[in-house]
């Protein structure tokens, strides 16, 4: 007669629910690509950016500065990835894509499936940044001119 053995055979439950949940969910790790500092940061992200810290500051500079200096040119001009909007190199060192002959990075690998998808929607947000940086650049000029004027 087999004896009932509550604690091994909880184990053994624990042990096949683990496996089963892996196993429907998966690892967010692209096959054949070892895990490095950028893409465990990129894995978990949720492309929530905000803070304009120094030491994010020197992060994105350094991510940067991986990319060759064409490269880092380009990335420093567009400032921003057109899918999740995250400042380029706040996730580790941007990604390069083709996008009909035209060179466009994005902060990780996750975002290069929506960009290729549609592409249109993506590089419209490229548009829409520049616009708010050159409004962004004007705004503390009026701020001077008003104070000036007095009104």
């Amino acid at each position: 007669m087999k004896t009932f053995m509550p604690c091994r055979d909880f184990a053994a439950l624990a042990l096949m629910l683990g496996a089963l949940t892996f196993g429907l969910t998966g690892c967010s790790q692209p096959a054949g690509d070892a895990p490095t500092a950028d893409s465990a940061a990129a894995d978990e992200h949720e492309h929530d950016h905000a803070g304009e810290g120094g030491e994010e500051n020197a992060a994105v500079a350094a991510a940067l500065a991986k990319l060759s200096d064409e490269d880092r040119t380009l990335a420093e001009e567009q400032k921003i990835c057109p899918v999740g909007e995250s400042l380029l190199g706040s996730m580790g060192t941007p990604v390069k894509v083709d996008v009909n002959g035209k060179p466009v990075f994005i902060c990780c690998e996750h975002c290069r499936e929506p960009l290729l998808e549609d592409p249109d929607k993506y590089l419209a947000n490229l548009s829409d940044a520049a616009d708010e940086a050159v409004t962004d650049e004007a705004a503390p000029e009026d701020a001077a001119s008003t104070e000036e004027s007095g009104t």
